[in-house]
């Protein structure tokens, strides 16, 4: 499964992996990403939701 999560997060923008990557498997908080990234908390939250959702969106396809 972890492969697969990382083939298609090769294939997103850069911002939205390094998200995704600095929560899911970094544990950061949104507030540690958001100075780790100089971004605001709410577009941290935002890019996480649009990744999540892609993933889900491709992974249900390959896995069916």
């Amino acid at each position: 499964m972890d492969q697969l999560i990382m083939n298609e997060l090769n294939g997103m923008a850069f911002e939205q992996r390094e998200v995704f990557l600095l929560k899911e498997y970094g544990g950061l908080s949104y507030r540690e990403i958001a100075e780790v990234m100089n971004i605001n908390e709410d577009l941290v939250k935002s890019r996480l939701f649009k990744t999540r959702r892609k993933l889900i969106e491709k992974l249900s396809k390959v896995l069916k």
